[in-house]
């Protein structure tokens, strides 16, 4: 294995079984909050239970671990076969580790992938711009609030107020952001 396939594959084992400090910190402070012992307190515990379990075991935290997807800022002109090479090794190898649930159909046959790489499959995403182009932002990948939103007709506010990729987007716009909805009526009382 390349070393950018074991970097890679490192990455996968870490966001399959890992949960950031920041999101295991939230979920404590989650159960503090709740009454001891009701319902909310013991599902918050069980999944910071499960979370740790996960993490020192380096299994899967969730059953679903997801379709592998990576992004990619490189300087111009960088050569993008090793890299999709490294990739598809690296979710192979992941997968062949028990980090990655099987979850790739080949289309035409209907049958499942075992290495979980097929056409798309992992979705690589490359971003190319002057070498030592800092990365100044990043958004959450929240696809079926995305989606969501589309179907509906809607913005993220009224689809998801409390998402974090409408946080993230109003920051990087320099916006403030307000969880709650206006009211129509609000609004227009407001012109």
């Amino acid at each position: 294995m390349t070393a950018l396939a074991q970097q890679l594959a490192d990455l996968v084992r870490r966001a399959a079984t890992e949960l950031p400090p920041d999101v295991s910190a939230a979920l404590r402070a989650a159960r503090e909050a709740e009454e001891p012992g009701s319902p909310a307190a013991a599902a918050l515990g069980t999944i910071l239970e499960n979370a740790e379990l996960a993490r020192a075991g380096s299994v899967p935290a969730c059953q679903d671990t997801g379709t592998p997807a990576f992004w990619f800022d490189l300087p111009d002109g960088t050569p993008t076969l090793p890299i999709r090479e490294a990739a598809r090794e690296a979710v192979a190898a992941a997968t062949a580790a028990g980090h990655l649930r099987l979850n790739v159909i080949d289309v035409p046959s209907g049958r499942q992938v075992s290495s979980n790489f097929a056409p798309g499959s992992p979705a690589l995403h490359f971003r190319f711009g002057p070498a030592g182009t800092p990365i100044t932002a990043f958004l959450p990948a929240e696809p079926a609030t995305v989606d969501a939103a589309l179907l509906a007709g809607n913005a993220l506010l009224e689809t998801a107020p409390a998402s974090p990729l409408r946080h993230s987007i109003a920051a990087l716009a320099g916006a403030g952001v307000s969880s709650r909805r206006r009211s129509r009526w609000a609004a227009a009382g407001a012109k």
